[in-house]
């Protein structure tokens, strides 16, 4: 079996979330990021491990969920993944380090599921002899971004974010490893008009994925937020649309009339 999935710069799909800030309540935006990064860490998707940024290790402060609300009852700031500045610019020193477990083909095309950081760097080590020609389809990308970050400040009734009275963040992802039909870029084989069937990787970590969006979409509804799946005309964004919804990737589905699988 081969890794015919890919990393692009652009996304391959963005759930927004939306969300009323009330100065008087801020237990309810921190609560909304306790559960968020605690659905990363019981799905295994979204793992702070380090973010030098707020101080930050796993090792040293425990899940990052309570170490920034104590950051919070110091403060008054609530730091709305402000910390996960995912920039790979920024160098490994001053980078945050977020991980999750991810299923990928293996050497001797066994099925293996590791914990990973860069899915770009991950699928560089799988395609080596392909690195030259094919590097675009290799770009350094985390399993799931969450941005823009920010911090509120709860004192401060000047802060920008009052005269708005809300806050977006898009959770989006950056490679197409998570569905089940992917083109194969890199393959011989390319063709618009076909896709090669990704289910056996998209299985074994995509459902996890599910589970992790769903659990942001009820802890977003709870607090009167608003959730939805980014539509728009990109043309990345439209070549997935089939297998997409507003609760996550679905896997059953059968690919569109105009298309046939490539083998």
């Amino acid at each position: 079996m081969k890794n015919r999935w890919i990393t692009d710069t652009n996304p391959f799909v963005t759930w927004k979330v939306n969300l009323e800030l009330d100065i008087n309540h801020p237990e309810k935006i921190l609560g909304w990021l306790q559960k968020v990064l605690s659905a990363g860490e019981e799905t295994a998707i979204y793992r702070v491990r380090k973010a030098p940024k707020v101080g930050y290790t796993f090792e040293k402060n425990g899940f990052i969920g309570n170490f920034l609300t104590q950051r919070f009852k110091q403060t008054k700031i609530v730091d709305l993944f402000d910390f996960a500045d995912t920039n790979f610019s920024l160098g490994i020193n001053n980078r945050p380090e977020i991980t999750g477990c991810i299923s990928y083909f293996g050497w001797q095309g066994q099925l293996v599921e590791a914990e990973e950081e860069d899915l770009g760097e991950l699928l560089l080590s799988l395609r080596m002899a392909d690195r030259e020609e094919f590097s675009t389809f290799m770009r350094k990308c985390n399993l799931v971004d969450i941005f823009p970050g920010q911090s509120i400040n709860f004192n401060d009734s000047g802060d920008p974010f009052w005269l708005k009275g809300r806050v977006e963040l898009n959770i989006t992802l950056y490679s197409d490893i998570w569905f089940p039909w992917v083109y194969g870029m890199m393959e011989p084989g390319y063709n618009i008009e076909k896709r090669y069937s990704n289910h056996q990787l998209a299985e074994s970590h995509t459902p996890r994925l599910n589970r992790f969006l769903c659990m942001i979409k009820e802890a977003t509804i709870s607090i009167g937020g608003k959730w939805s799946l980014v539509s728009d005309t990109d043309s990345t964004l439209r070549t997935c649309l089939f297998m997409l919804d507003d609760s996550g990737i679905k896997l059953g589905v059968p690919l569109p009339n105009n298309e046939t699988e490539n083998f």
